[in-house]
């Protein structure tokens, strides 16, 4: 890689901090370009706990704002512990004013739901959720945890995207990589993926990529490394 004739790399996500991700491509003297591929879209949802929860269940930043809502609509659910994947989704927790008791180290909902069922939970777990996502009930039910779903946010794809010749694409959510399916035309660059069920999104894609990564871990940095590593082996 020279100064003159950078690598060139497609930031398509998260729908959240992505500023960070585009910041962390730069460091490793990347040419980094931005294609949100995603929006997302609040749902309507109504809490109807039979029960009060044990825990509150969070694997996405998408469900931060239903879980102001329940700090706006009773003040007593920030009593109520919670449970999620990533520092930074656990800090913003915290600023909701609600205590975050567990964090993943994983930072995935396999991780989360293992931590969940060690707990042995005396009653269910409230899980706040996008409409596509479905492993950690899966998971603490099949570790004999009872859980209360709720579908607090759907993603559409964006409006505009403008895809532009890159050597690597980057992406945070396997919805992402469906809409990059129908998008995309031409020559079909390496992929990064954020986590796991990404790049299972990305290994079983119709159009293959030349290769597909995962990161270490769902942090910028592991961006940085992943893009030097792949300089440094080009």
């Amino acid at each position: 890689m020279t100064e003159a004739s950078p690598w060139r790399v497609l930031i398509t996500g998260p729908i959240d901090g992505r500023d960070e991700w585009l910041e962390a491509a730069t460091r490793a003297g990347w040419e980094a370009h931005e294609a949100p591929l995603l929006e997302r879209v609040p749902l309507s949802w109504e809490l109807a706990c039979e029960t009060r929860p044990a825990w509150i269940a969070l694997t996405s930043s998408g469900a931060l704002e239903a879980l102001a809502d329940l700090a706006r609509v009773e003040p007593t659910w920030k009593d109520v512990p919670v449970a999620t994947v990533g520092e930074r989704t656990a800090e913003r927790i915290r600023a909701l004013g609600f205590e975050v008791q567990l964090v993943a180290e994983g930072r995935n909902a396999q991780d989360l739901a293992r931590a969940l069922i060690e707990r042995e939970p005396e009653g269910p777990v409230l899980w706040l959720r996008g409409e596509r996502a479905l492993d950690l009930g899966d998971l603490l039910r099949e570790g004999g945890v009872a859980v209360e779903e709720r579908v607090v946010y759907a993603t559409r794809p964006a409006s505009a995207v403008a895809l532009q010749p890159v050597d690597v694409v980057f992406f945070a959510s396997p919805s992402a990589v469906a809409v990059w399916q129908e998008l995309a035309t031409g020559t079909v660059p390496g992929a990064l993926a954020m986590g796991w069920t990404t790049l299972e999104a990305l290994q079983e894609a119709e159009r293959a990529f030349s290769f597909a990564l995962p990161l270490i871990t769902p942090e910028p940095v592991s961006l940085t490394v992943a893009l030097d590593a792949i300089a440094a082996s080009s």
